[in-house]
């Protein structure tokens, strides 16, 4: 486990940066890997929350391995894992608070609040009408594959 810090030094060597710029960039990069593994947009928090858990494990770990595990780790740790998530709390905030063109052109878009429903909406027009055929049950061997017909088509039409 001690080639874990050996290992982030070497990194932090080979890149050229010192240790804050490699907590941003690593963080930058953790946000944006995590937001395509839980396919989910940048504007969404729970690729923000996996980055903040995954710098405080790393920390956790990175301390424990050094031996300043304890009350002191607020000092030291709490700057990088505040280093590690400002760029993507920039992001994250910029995606929730300015509209997206994608609405526009069929995406998704951004919403700055939530949804307020009109009050002159009645709450019956929240109901879901549909209509089914039924299906007749299967006379005979229900292994004869040769009697099956294709199912009609299901019409369904909603209202929101």
């Amino acid at each position: 486990m001690e080639t874990w810090v050996t290992g982030k030094a070497l990194v932090a060597e080979w890149a050229g940066l010192d240790r804050d710029g490699l907590h941003i960039l690593l963080g930058l990069l953790a946000f944006l890997v995590a937001a395509i593994a839980l396919r989910r947009p940048l504007s969404n928090p729970l690729p923000w929350v996996a980055v903040l858990i995954l710098c405080i494990a790393d920390e956790m770990v990175s301390a424990w391995l050094d031996g300043t595990f304890g009350f002191g780790i607020v000092n030291t740790s709490g700057r990088d894992v505040g280093l590690a998530v400002a760029a993507p709390t920039l992001i994250l905030l910029l995606g929730r608070l300015v509209p997206s063109r994608a609405g526009a052109r069929g995406g998704t878009s951004i919403r700055i609040l939530l949804p307020v429903p009109p009050a002159n909406r009645r709450r019956d027009a929240d109901v879901i009408d549909a209509e089914f055929t039924e299906i007749p049950a299967i006379e005979g061997d229900a292994n004869d594959l040769t009697r099956l017909r294709p199912m009609p088509a299901v019409k369904v039409a909603a209202r929101f």
